[in-house]
């Protein structure tokens, strides 16, 4: 009964097949309703016939030969491969070297930056006269060993610098009773000790155009060389104190200065270059001064440091007495876009100057933040802070016991090493360990020191003083922009970036400063299989809505009674039955 049923709806097929508009064809449609799966297969067919994806369609080519399709099967899988693999080394250079730094500009001009903060140090950070003034006042009381103890320790402080410590142990000994001396107040007897600014300098001081009252452009400055005076200095101890909060980018729009003056905007700037168009100042290094313990080992020097604005001063040079130093800077300009900031701090691996304090100061500078690594390991070691550092509430600075201290452990604050394991380092040794990451944007001063005799360029008539004459070496600058490898909605290829780039004159680009992900990955799409994102669009149409329709016919034809509501709803009275089947046949088809 059931083999007679079946014989039955199988000649009704054929006859449809005969009479209808696509006779003689073989009925392809049929297979996909007998075997299991089939019509996912005969969609994938007709999506190789159709797509737009290049050589898919001769995979499936019935007129080909096998052997012919089979050869576009390789090469497609090939094509396929090659895109895969482009895509994953493009994704592995954006995970990780996200940014690139470019040459934008070697004719920034120096008006546009701030000067270089100029710190000046003697090497003798005491005055003896002033040692015995102290002693006097302070000390009149006390047995000569307290004299004798309190002599070796102003004279160990005359030359103590970060690292140099163990200047203190070897003059006196671990362990030693210093009695009175332990509750010195070091800080303010440093202050008290130390030359004056009017000692220090020769009237008048030159900057840019006229002469100066020296004083009023050098402000007290805490440096790991001591007590020193700077200028052009934001963290000085009298900017700090004043809470001037200038900011400064390379758009020069930030700085809120407290008048219209131009003399009171800071930090200050110069737009020449050469001899006469920055500072110039006389320093009276003063060696009768020298302590006498000293004398004859040490000769006097002064010290200069040039440094951003923003930054705790480091790395000073030499410049011995009777001499003239023409200390010549160049500036190079980091910048970074704004894209960068986007991204996280792991990736891009720097910092901008808003995004953590460092040292006290309330914006980030790499400076900065190495000298509040050496401040938290001096607390690590010895819970104190050397006078030099500035200081937080809940730290306090290093009295005479915590300078023995830091000395027995002077090894470790000169030893620096790289926080993971590293086999160029010996992990074993104890040192310091500074996770500090570079500045985003900012500047990179750099400086030339000429040492010189007097000559006839200045009246000079002692042989204890030194001439400085500090300015910038170029009008120019040179700027560096950092920005995004790739950024993923770029619409500018990297040919179009670069000649942009150019006609900026005088802008140049070495390298490419941005390209795009999506660029890159779909032009190796593109090269390999000849895809754009319609034939993404296309994939996804014919296995969403394609095959919901084809299916949903399917179980129509499968369902007795879904076929015959769908034929009633189609019928009209212009048509019959065999015309709705044929064209329902037509339309899966």
């Amino acid at each position: 009964m059931i083999n007679k049923g079946k014989m039955r709806a199988k000649r009704r097929q054929q006859m449809r097949y005969q009479n209808g508009p696509n006779a003689g064809k073989k009925p392809a449609i049929k297979k996909a309703w007998e075997k299991p799966n089939s019509l996912l297969a005969v969609l994938l067919k007709d999506y190789f016939k159709t797509c737009s994806l290049h050589g898919l369609r001769y995979i499936t080519e019935e007129s080909y030969h096998w052997s012919e399709r089979c050869l576009w099967a390789v090469l497609s899988l090939l094509a396929l491969y090659g895109v895969s693999y482009g895509c994953s080394v493009i994704w592995e250079q954006f995970q990780t070297s996200p940014t690139n730094t470019a040459l934008e500009s070697t004719n920034y001009a120096i008006m546009n930056i701030p000067f270089p903060s100029v710190t000046i140090c003697t090497n003798n950070n005491v005055y003896w006269d002033k040692v015995i003034d102290f002693q006097k006042q302070n000390l009149s009381n006390a047995s000569n060993d307290t004299i004798e103890r309190f002599h070796l320790l102003m004279t160990a402080f005359s030359t103590i610098i970060f690292g140099d410590f163990d200047m203190l142990s070897n003059l006196i000994a671990e362990n030693t009773y210093m009695g009175d001396l332990e509750h010195l107040n070091i800080p303010e007897l440093m202050i008290q000790v130390m030359p004056r600014c009017k000692e220090l300098f020769v009237e008048p001081c030159w900057w840019r155009n006229m002469d100066y009252n020296c004083c009023d452009l050098f402000e007290l400055q805490r440096t790991e060389e001591g007590f020193c005076y700077s200028f052009n200095s934001e963290i000085s101890n009298t900017q700090v104190n004043s809470a001037s909060g200038f900011k400064w980018s390379i758009n020069g729009a930030e700085e809120v200065p407290k008048s219209t003056s131009s003399e009171t905007l800071r930090p200050r700037r110069t737009s020449d270059s050469g001899e006469w168009s920055g500072l110039r100042a006389e320093v009276n290094l003063s060696p009768e001064q020298i302590p006498p313990l000293l004398k004859g080992q040490v000769s006097s020097s002064l010290q200069i440091s040039v440094n951003n604005p923003y930054g705790f001063p480091a790395t000073s040079e030499t410049i011995h007495v009777a001499s003239m130093g023409q200390v010549s800077i160049s500036a190079n300009v980091m910048h970074a876009t704004s894209r960068v900031r986007s991204m996280s701090v792991a990736l891009r691996r720097c910092l901008y100057h808003d995004e953590r304090p460092a040292l006290g100061m309330k914006t980030y500078n790499e400076q900065n933040c190495m000298g509040e690594c050496r401040l938290n390991h001096s607390v690590q070691y010895c819970n104190c802070s050397p006078y030099f550092y500035p200081t937080r509430d809940s730290i306090k600075s290093c009295d005479v016991i915590g300078y023995m201290c830091l000395a027995a452990f002077n090894e470790v604050f000169n030893y620096v090493k790289p926080a993971e394991n590293n086999p160029y380092f010996d992990n074993s040794t104890p040192g310091m360990v500074c996770d500090c990451m570079s500045d985003c944007s900012g500047i990179d001063y750099s400086s030339e020191i000429y040492t010189t005799d007097y000559g006839s360029k200045v009246n000079f008539s002692k042989e204890k003083n030194v001439f400085v004459d500090v300015h910038f070496k170029q009008p120019t600058s040179v700027m560096y922009r950092t920005d995004i490898v790739f950024g993923w909605l770029e619409l500018m290829g990297n040919y179009q970036q670069i000649h942009l780039t150019v006609n900026r004159i005088p802008q140049v680009v070495i390298g490419v400063a941005a390209r795009s992900l999506e660029v890159s990955l779909g032009g190796l799409a593109g090269l390999f299989l000849g895809c754009s994102m319609l034939s993404g669009v296309e994939l996804l149409y014919f296995f969403t809505i394609r095959l919901f329709f084809v299916w949903s016919d399917t179980r129509c034809r499968d369902n007795p009674q879904r076929r015959k509501a769908k034929k009633g709803a189609y019928l009209t009275p212009s048509m019959n039955k065999n015309t709705v089947l044929n064209e329902s046949h037509a339309y899966l088809i």
